[in-house]
């Protein structure tokens, strides 16, 4: 169970300074942890297989992967850097920080597997030239099929789901201390995506149907994708990339402020709540967005 820390005042002038550091503390923490870095050898391995090779391994995606392999483990990490933060920090007891200031480091160093997501699809796109994928393999949306901007904003749902499930972790870990409850919510959050996307291509006339539209939109982490011969836009449903892309940005809010409003002050809660409200009511939009653009 995590400690209470002692809380004290941090002076305007060195907060960013405190913050920064803490930060960098944090992701060095990302970096080294096993459920991080396992992950990224598997997809650095198929990524170096391919190239060698020219075989595409079960799960190859240039989206899909990064939901699975960064951001619902992500989960399991940022729980375990929030529960443990006191160890961690324990040679900085002198440092003057409150909660708050430790739960935006914590925050910031789930930015780690957002750059390494951004990385790898570098390495998967100059792979990919190598060794395209074979007919009738499922890979994202072309540009030259939706456009570009709507092509960007659904290649950007892998690096928001990078963050958002390790902001989640964070968020949990700052809630719930039984032992478990990160990887539980992994394994909730992971059943939640993939009955989801199987419930989406598997059900017949999914563009017509609304109640599975709905099922498929709410999800956090929508897979934008279509085969190669162009027969269809997206491997689950019709709807706005941008939509989604603006609601799940939404839920990655709404858990950073449920996050911080662990330990707030009286003032404090009450703004963070009036942010809440705007971010809920900024994730009803964009879903709705989503569904029907």
């Amino acid at each position: 169970m995590t400690q209470t820390r002692p809380t004290t005042t941090v002076p305007p002038s060195a907060a960013p300074g405190v913050l920064s550091g803490l930060a960098r503390i944090q992701a060095r923490r990302y970096l080294r942890h096993p459920v991080y870095l396992v992950p990224v050898a598997l997809l650095l391995l198929g990524a170096a297989r391919h190239l060698l090779t020219g075989q595409i391994d079960a799960g190859w995606d240039q989206t899909l992967n990064w939901a699975l392999w960064l951001g619902i483990p992500g989960v399991v990490v940022g729980y375990r850097l929030a529960v443990t933060e006191d160890r961690a920090l324990s040679l900085l007891r002198s440092t003057p920080t409150d909660q708050r200031t430790r739960t935006l480091a914590l925050y910031l160093a789930c930015l780690v597997p957002v750059a390494t997501c951004l990385v790898l699809m570098g390495v998967y796109g100059l792979v990919d030239l190598v060794h395209p994928p074979p007919a009738g393999y499922v890979v994202p949306v072309p540009p030259t099929q939706i456009g570009w901007v709507d092509y960007v904003f659904a290649v950007a749902e892998g690096p928001v789901a990078c963050f958002g499930g390790p902001v989640l972790g964070v968020t949990i870990g700052r809630w719930v201390h039984f032992p478990g409850a990160g990887v539980l919510a992994a394994v909730v959050l992971l059943m939640v995506e993939l009955v989801a996307l199987g419930f989406g291509e598997v059900v017949p006339g999914i563009g017509e149907a609304w109640a599975s539209r709905v099922v498929v939109t709410l999800q956090p982490y929508v897979y934008w994708g279509a085969t190669d011969d162009s027969r269809t836009f997206t491997a689950l449903r019709p709807g706005s990339p941008a939509g989604h892309l603006l609601y799940s940005l939404a839920l990655c809010g709404l858990a950073m402020t449920a996050g911080l409003l662990r330990g707030a002050g009286r003032r404090e809660t009450a703004r963070l709540r009036r942010v809440g409200l705007a971010l809920l009511a900024a994730a009803a939009a964009s879903f709705l967005l989503a569904l029907v653009g």
